[in-house]
């Protein structure tokens, strides 16, 4: 068994997913006299709130500066040696591999709310018998995750300096800080 996927997500994740739903709906018909007006309005409203394992960098692919401040001279010496000659990019930055499982769960909340309106007349005209009708439908669905790992922003923490004793992001863009 590799041991990066030796980690087992099951505690972590809901067993029964908590679900809250709405259903409502009503029909009506009225004589109007030689024909009839019916119609139909429903409703539902949906949520589902689940917890997953938590996120993490999962062994992907990263640039550290070889002037990181929280690095020992000795780790930047086996990441040089375990990136190789074509470990580095344009910057002399060392690429490797970070396996990392974050503490805090994932979670997604999901909400949908669907409606729909239909009316219409009906009647009979001698043996024939005649039916309109229109109808509206409207779905709006609602989708969060948080908690999930951003690979771009881990990279961006990653390289940071020492900046008037100071360990800053060299791009400090987004509030960014240092990892």
């Amino acid at each position: 068994v590799n041991p990066a996927s030796a980690f087992n997500t099951n505690p972590l994740n809901y067993l029964l997913v908590p679900q809250e739903r709405v259903l409502a709906g009503a029909s009506f018909t009225y004589d109007l006299g030689g024909a009839e007006a019916f119609g139909r309005l429903t409703f539902a409203n949906n949520r589902v709130s689940t917890q997953l394992a938590p996120s993490g960098t999962f062994f992907a692919s990263f640039f550290i500066n070889p002037d990181n401040p929280f690095l020992p001279p000795a780790t930047i010496a086996a990441l040089r040696t375990e990136a190789g000659a074509g470990g580095t990019n344009a910057a002399g930055n060392l690429r490797t591999q970070i396996g990392y499982r974050f503490a805090a769960p994932r979670r997604s909340d999901f909400s949908r709310n669907a409606y729909q309106v239909m009316t219409g007349l009906r009647g009979d005209v001698g043996s024939w018998q005649w039916e309109a009708f229109g109808q509206y439908s409207r779905t709006e669905q609602q989708t969060s995750l948080t908690g999930d790992a951003n690979l771009t922003l881990i990279q961006q923490a990653l390289l940071a300096r020492n900046v008037n004793g100071t360990v800053q992001c060299i791009d400090p863009s987004g509030g960014c800080a240092p990892l």
